[in-house]
């Protein structure tokens, strides 16, 4: 187990039955975290978040889901929903061409768009051997959805080394979904800068969404 910051808040209702909550998850490079909701309130009451001290390799990052979820049992009850945000490359697909995108999964994003993206095999075994029954979708496919949910503005979403940038100048007219490396704060602004110049965005007339995870290590 790489070196982490663990941060726990709230806690998980004491109710008789477990399937009347939910339990999401995000695994990637940077974090793992665990939120459980229950559905009938609609409000989360749990949550865990591992901030990883470096960004954890793809051949690293199933032992480490695999000891988070071995070590923590209230992340193996017998939850109603359990759905899993996985970090891996992720390809927005017009509706008429989901026949080119060979054997990835597809996931509706909205009604004329879908993300098309592969979660790697050992990610997917030690979450079926962690959990009976859940759904995945990806970290940037969450993103997009939350994005065009707002409709319009310049959306970015950070991590330790790279972000996310969605452009919506109009209402649900995504016209930019990229992502850049970076290793300093000029870098970060270089490129968030240089997408909204090459689409020709009027930033004074367009609101700036940011989110995601940064720290006192971070650019």
């Amino acid at each position: 187990m790489p070196g982490y910051y663990k941060h726990e808040i709230g806690r998980i209702p004491a109710l008789a039955e477990k399937k009347d909550m939910s339990l999401y998850l995000e695994v990637t490079p940077f974090h793992f975290s665990a939120a459980v909701a229950v559905e009938a309130f609609n409000q989360f009451q749990y949550l865990i978040d591992f901030s990883f001290s470096k960004r954890i390799s793809e051949e690293k990052l199933p032992e480490v889901l695999s000891g988070i979820t071995s070590s923590h049992p209230e992340l193996n009850y017998s939850y109603g929903k359990i759905k899993i945000a996985f970090w891996c490359e992720t390809e927005l697909v017009p509706k008429g061409f989901e026949h080119y995108t060979g054997d990835t999964l597809l996931e509706p994003v909205k009604e004329n768009i879908f993300a098309a993206y592969k979660i790697d095999d050992s990610l997917f075994e030690v979450a079926r051997r962690s959990f009976a029954n859940f759904s995945v979708t990806t970290v940037q496919t969450t993103f997009i959805r939350q994005a065009l949910s707002i409709r319009s503005g310049v959306f970015v979403l950070t991590f330790q080394d790279c972000f996310g940038v969605a452009l919506i100048p109009n209402e649900e007219q995504l016209v930019l979904n990229n992502w850049f490396s970076y290793k300093n704060p000029e870098d970060f602004l270089y490129f968030l800068l240089m997408a909204c110049e090459s689409l020709q965005i009027d930033r004074s007339a367009i609101p700036l969404f940011c989110c995601g995870r940064t720290d006192k290590s971070s650019p």
